[in-house]
């Protein structure tokens, strides 16, 4: 069973209005969107339903620009992260920021490792040189150049297939 499939509330509780390609309960669209109410997987899987998507940021994902930071605390929130790039700021996709805090799935501890999507290719050059090797929570930080690729193979390890930026292949 996938999350898609899930069972619905009862009938009787409006939930708001539903994706009419699978059923599940969605956001209204934008005010300047002219489709009907779409959830974000049917959105992926099929063309742009109107011409005032590209609002909605999902369909056509932006490929960051990513840093890998080695040496994170265990109790390291994506708050501390936000703060260790300040001024930067980290973008975000439905308000979460583009932080990968990456954690043992078994146990649910903190890894080592995180990796955070930068606005540009200048505010990663900057982050290289101006925030290498500074202290986050008492642990001396390293930062690494890396990609799109080595963020979704760290995120999903066990993915069969290869990734071309966040496109699996």
């Amino acid at each position: 069973m996938n999350v898609y499939s899930l069972p619905l509330p009862p009938p009787h509780i409006d939930y708001g209005p539903r994706c009419t390609q699978c059923g599940v309960y969605v956001d209204a669209p934008g005010p300047a969107c002219t489709h009907p109410p779409t959830c974000q997987a049917c959105l992926f899987a099929s063309p742009k339903p109107c011409a005032n998507c590209t609002s909605v940021g999902l369909l056509e994902p932006v490929k960051y620009p990513v840093v890998k930071m080695s040496n994170i605390p265990w109790d390291v929130t994506q708050r501390d992260i936000q703060d260790y790039f300040s001024p930067t700021q980290i973008p975000s996709i439905g308000g979460l920021p583009l932080v990968h805090v990456l954690m043992v799935r078994e146990s649910g501890k903190t890894k080592s490792d995180a990796f955070v999507e930068l606005p540009t290719i200048s505010h990663l050059g900057e982050a290289l040189h101006d925030r290498q090797r500074r202290i986050l929570r008492g642990r001396i930080v390293t930062l690494t150049p890396s990609s799109q690729e080595e963020l979704m193979r760290a995120v999903f390890p066990a993915f069969p297939g290869s990734w071309n930026g966040v496109d699996a292949t």
